[in-house]
């Protein structure tokens, strides 16, 4: 019996429209070695029927169906499923290239690293990342790559990763339940703090379908500045129980201060959903966020850059309107956009 070398994860949810891209472009690679498991997380659509009808005609798909309980659920259950030595995440909406596979392969033949990070390429954004890649390859120390992939936000996503389902079991990682906002990132970054050798490989292996995933079609979320007080709360609380010495631990807790500060952003624009920004009409709601993003995780009166500070400040001394009107200019048109549209 062939012996398992990866596992490929694949939450599904009403995904009848890309699923079988997802599946082909995976099962076009011919592996024997890859076994995928597809947690179908109670959809109500087609999805069901495809997944069978690919259990049914590959031995390596593996569908398992449970009720609607999240992504977070559906991964951590792929994750209790999986046999292989490595895990790679896949979302079913999006699909991998054709030497998915190999590239892991040849990335990892050269040094046996805990954690190896490809590029991806988001359909129609013409986003370039190159240099980035190239400041991330030349870091000369693992606490430099810590600190890279946490800044840029590249840890933020399971895909376009290979794991080792070893360190996954040994420090008992799972995505947290319940969290909808960040639970991706407190996955990997608890991982990328329990690995020793991180490899950086500018190969870009995943393709990103923004074309069925409006990110501001998304029903307004209430308790988005809870959820996401929560998330950088649990990652401060993994950093600080975690192996690091205290030098490198300040450094990547400046830069999870940086983001808790910056969140202000992500709530002022969620009120946005419910209407045309009116800052009038939300102030009293603003002035309660600034609150609740204005005691700061890291107090050594340093910041990252200057935004950090300017931003802390705004918050300290309660003054939403400056944070308003640039959340206005820059996802206030947006928004408007798409309630025309609808």
């Amino acid at each position: 019996m062939t012996q398992i070398k990866y596992s490929v994860i694949i939450p599904v949810y009403n995904a009848e429209r890309t699923l079988k891209r997802c599946l082909d472009s995976l099962l076009g690679q011919k592996r024997e070695d890859v076994e995928i498991i597809l947690i179908n997380d109670g959809s109500s659509d087609g999805s069901r029927a495809i997944l069978e009808d690919y259990g049914s005609r590959f031995l390596n798909v593996r569908a398992v169906h449970q009720e609607n309980a999240g992504v977070s659920a559906a991964r951590n259950r792929g994750l209790d499923e999986a046999e292989g030595k490595y895990i790679t995440f896949v979302d079913s909406d999006d699909y991998v290239s054709e030497n998915y596979f190999r590239a892991m392969d040849e990335a990892g033949e050269k040094e046996d690293s805990d954690l190896i990070v490809f590029a991806k390429d988001i359909a129609g954004q013409g986003i370039d990342e190159s240099n980035l890649y190239k400041k991330m390859c030349a870091a000369s120390s693992l606490q430099e790559q810590r600190e890279l992939l946490l800044s840029s936000r590249i840890i933020f996503q399971p895909p376009y990763k290979r794991f080792k389902r070893e360190i996954i079991e040994k420090n008992h990682l799972r995505f947290i339940k319940g969290m909808y906002v960040g639970e991706d990132f407190n996955f990997c970054f608890a991982y990328m703090l329990a690995c020793r050798k991180i490899k950086i490989e500018h190969k870009k292996i995943y393709f990103i379908d923004v074309s069925e995933n409006d990110s501001l079609s998304r029903k307004y979320r209430e308790d988005i500045d809870k959820q996401l007080q929560w998330e950088i709360k649990e990652a401060v609380k993994t950093l600080k129980n975690s192996g690091l010495s205290s030098e490198d631990k300040d450094e990547l807790l400046r830069i999870l201060d940086y983001f808790m500060a910056r969140n202000i952003f992500t709530c002022i624009a969620e009120t946005f959903k419910a209407g045309k920004p009116s800052y009038r009409k939300n102030r009293n709601r603003y002035l309660i966020m600034c609150a609740e993003f204005s005691t700061p995780i890291y107090r050594t009166g340093t910041y990252k850059n200057k935004i950090h500070r300017l931003l802390r400040v705004l918050l300290y001394r309660r003054m939403p309107f400056p944070l308003y009107i640039v959340t206005k200019i820059v996802k206030g048109k947006e928004f408007q956009r798409y309630q025309k549209k609808e």
